[in-house]
């Protein structure tokens, strides 16, 4: 009776890998905040230090809703709240610091990409095709960013599933971007600021998600 009577202990537990072993069903939930609070203190710091430094690298590739600090706060910001992200679930090393900042790299050129495609469409479309394209668009960048980020966290074989889990809950983030699109606080684009919390929060919640369910079939 007194062994069934004794507090659980805490179900966060972090393997010998890093990885948060999800035991009950609020972990997505966990590695999802963990992910949001990463990429959006990244985000943060770089768009500050843009905007009091005044960067200016885009010329007129892009357009007033997309200020050319926003190169700045996607590149690096994405990067260092990908480091972050790497420091929260304790698997900091040279290596998967350098495929962190890599692939985010990457992941973030196949985003400018996909909104160049959608720039394309604003000149060749109505106002709701631009606007549905842009919710089109954001959801691909997240499912395309969750590929590439995910399997460092996860394994290889998470691509597809990081990529699915990322694009469709990216959509609430999505409809968020456009609301915010235009708006500026503190010299910062909120916006932007939308779109590197999204990749943040979207790959956390693939992370824990995965963990969930492969801990079940274990």
């Amino acid at each position: 009776m007194r062994l069934a009577m004794m507090p659980k202990k805490s179900s966060h537990k972090i393997t010998s890998s890093g990885l948060v072993r999800a035991d009950h069903k609020t972990d997505p939930l966990f590695t999802l905040l963990m992910g949001f609070v990463a990429y959006l203190a990244g985000g943060t710091l770089v768009g500050l230090l843009a905007a009091f430094f005044k960067f200016d690298v885009s010329g007129s590739f892009y357009d007033s809703a997309y200020p050319s600090d926003d190169f700045i706060i996607l590149f690096v910001g994405a990067a260092i709240g990908g480091i972050l992200l790497l420091l929260l679930f304790k698997i900091f090393t040279i290596t998967t610091l350098i495929k962190t900042i890599v692939l985010s790299t990457l992941g973030i050129g196949c985003l400018f990409v996909i909104y160049f495609i959608e720039i394309l469409w604003l000149f060749a479309s109505g106002f709701f095709i631009f606007h549905l394209a842009f919710l089109i668009c954001f959801v691909l960048a997240n499912a395309v960013y969750g590929a590439f980020i995910g399997p460092i966290f996860i394994g290889a074989r998470s691509i597809g599933f990081s990529a699915l889990v990322c694009g469709l809950t990216a959509i609430p983030f999505g409809l968020l971007s456009w609301q915010t699109s235009g708006l500026v606080l503190a010299g910062i684009n909120l916006a932007a600021m939308v779109l590197v919390a999204s990749l943040g929060a979207t790959t956390g919640l693939s992370i824990g998600l995965y963990r969930l369910l492969k801990t079940k079939e274990e």
